[in-house]
């Protein structure tokens, strides 16, 4: 059976370099919800005006302005970083990608670690730190219930988030949750369950009530799905009537449900979860886990795609010239870029062809590329008589 090659490439300097000093776990199934926020808090308890970056100004001061753009290959998140985040203080939580970004690309900021997101919103609100930077749900959320925050209107990034599995994957559980979601996803499942909980209008969430004991007990017995998740960010994943809710929790209860299987929530610091995934603590992490270039590289192999994941210490000329030699036919370039635009970039060797994947259904888009380009090629395919 033929096969394609693809090349994953990671740019030097991207942003996913940093998952190889932490433990990298396969990142899978993307829903929306992770864009990055900033928000600023209260100063002098004067009252605010609502924006996009959590930051505290008094109303009349208006929105902090930022310089705009001079050159095009500058994201939002530079701009930001460079006029308005430069020698302040910046609230993240411990082992996110707003961490992660900061540390990685942006020295000149003063980045200050929360364990706990709502800790970060604590020293925001006491004038400690004079931004923070979140995802736009736990942002939306926040600020509503407290006026004295307010959203800046810069939308730094687009990332997708997912959940995560063990490395190995030596269960399958990767592809028996990808089939799950798949089926979310084309019969409207998904958006039902993120309509339930992003509530634009204001509105009370719709929380699902679930019976969900799977067959974990009796003969053929399946073992409990043990969940790892970090309860502390509404309304992803929060603790609401003294039991774990939100986005993250009715996902994986229709997950286990649909897999048969008993679904056991285990609620511990975000920084945590890693650890406990490659422990065998937990058998995944539904915690707005967000994709890095070797949890796409592993998600692609679990796809059944053949992957060479090039992230050697070198410039990207030097890798694109070893591609070309190599003949390979499709070629993915992940960059600091795209990942805070939520894309990866691919091109088709043989006709140049390049366009940005959304890394939200990267490994759905790459699956239906690879199995066209070899339709392709068997369509050409003539057969040869051979004599005895």
């Amino acid at each position: 059976m033929l096969q394609l090659i693809i090349l994953l490439l990671l740019q030097a300097g991207a942003l996913p370099a940093a998952s190889q000093q932490r433990p990298a776990q396969v990142q899978q199934a993307p829903k929306p919800s992770g864009a990055q926020q900033v928000l600023q808090g209260p100063q002098a308890q004067e009252p605010l005006v609502a924006q996009q970056v959590l930051q505290g100004q008094p109303k009349e001061q208006g929105v902090p302005q930022v310089q705009e753009p001079v050159h095009e290959e500058r994201s939002v998140l530079d701009v930001v970083a460079d006029s308005l985040l430069a020698g302040n203080k910046v609230a993240v939580m411990t082992g996110s990608l707003g961490e992660i970004m900061l540390s990685e690309g942006y020295p000149e900021v003063i980045i200050q670690c929360f364990d706990d997101i709502m800790d970060g919103f604590a020293a925001l609100h006491a004038g400690k730190v004079s931004y923070l930077m979140t995802a736009y749900t736990t942002a939306y959320v926040v600020s509503r219930s407290n006026p004295s925050y307010r959203i800046l209107p810069y939308h730094l990034t687009n990332e997708g988030a997912g959940v995560a599995v063990a490395k190995d994957n030596s269960t399958g559980l990767l592809r028996q949750i990808d089939s799950v979601l798949a089926g979310f996803r084309q019969d409207g499942t998904l958006d039902k369950i993120i309509g339930n909980w992003i509530r634009h209008d204001g509105s009370e969430y719709v929380v699902t009530e679930f019976d969900n004991k799977g067959t974990s007990s009796g003969a053929g017995a399946l073992p409990p799905l043990r969940v790892g998740t970090s309860a502390n960010r509404e309304p992803m994943c929060f603790v609401r009537n003294n039991t774990i809710s939100g986005l993250d929790w009715e996902l994986m209860m229709r997950i286990g449900q649909a897999l048969g299987r008993e679904v056991v929530f285990v609620d511990m610091k975000y920084a945590a979860l890693i650890a406990a995934l490659q422990s065998g603590k937990v058998d995944a992490v539904a915690s707005n886990m967000t994709a890095t270039a070797e949890r796409m590289y592993v998600a692609l192999q679990a796809a059944g795609v053949e992957v060479l994941f090039d992230d050697r210490d070198e410039r990207a000329g030097v890798k694109f010239n070893d591609a070309d030699l190599l003949g390979i036919p499709i070629r993915l370039v992940i960059g600091a870029k795209g990942l805070k635009n939520g894309v990866v970039e691919m091109k088709l060797r043989r006709n140049g062809e390049t366009r940005d994947l959304p890394i939200a259904t990267l490994v759905d888009d790459v699956r239906a590329l690879v199995d066209a380009e070899i339709a392709r090629v068997n369509a050409k395919a003539v057969p040869m008589p051979f004599e005895n």
